[in-house]
């Protein structure tokens, strides 16, 4: 297991190693699977306000269900939604889902990828270091983005990175798994 989300809906997602989606809903006792053909794996797994799929991954960038997730009894399918330009941007490796609905995707070069909820099209940001965002946190007016060298502020109505110099008094684990 690499990633797991709680939906709203009481269903448990988990990513795995293999690039598997798993996915349980403990009221019904019911368990289902979705395999790629490809070793992949999933870094994280969030759902968007149409209970659409997203899938941050190692080796195929942002994946998109077909269709919304609705019914347990069909099968997960998933299709590519960004990559960049001929396969650039391949591996994601954090998602997070904002107060207002939108989509976060942070990858590998510092490419942190706005998918809104009024568009399909999504608008990515480059990290001026270019290092990869390892994890994202949303946060009122901003997200927080977690590195190997700092914690970074992206302010959501500017749309600019600012490296956080501060000190903390205490401190909150946003990345809760190493990478």
């Amino acid at each position: 297991m690499i990633s797991g989300y709680y939906d709203p809906a009481g269903i448990l997602w988990v990513g795995t190693h293999g690039g598997g989606v798993l996915h349980s809903d403990r009221r019904w006792e019911f368990f289902n699977q979705f395999h790629q053909k490809l070793h992949n794996e999933i870094g994280e797994i969030v759902i968007d306000e149409k209970n659409y799929i997203y899938l941050s991954t190692f080796h195929q960038g942002i994946l998109k269900s077909l269709s919304p997730f609705t019914d347990t009894t069909v099968p997960l399918m998933f299709r590519g939604y960004f990559n960049g330009e001929n396969g650039k941007y391949k591996t994601f490796l954090c998602a997070e889902k904002d107060l207002r609905g939108t989509l976060w995707f942070g990858g590998a070069r510092g490419i942190l990828l706005e998918k809104s909820v009024h568009s399909e099209k999504g608008t990515f940001y480059v990290l001026p270091s270019q290092e990869s965002i390892k994890c994202i946190f949303a946060d009122m007016g901003g997200l927080w983005l977690g590195t190997d060298h700092g914690l970074f502020w992206f302010s959501l109505e500017e749309k600019h990175f600012e490296k956080n110099t501060g000190r903390f008094t205490g401190y909150r684990n946003l990345c809760n798994r190493k990478r």
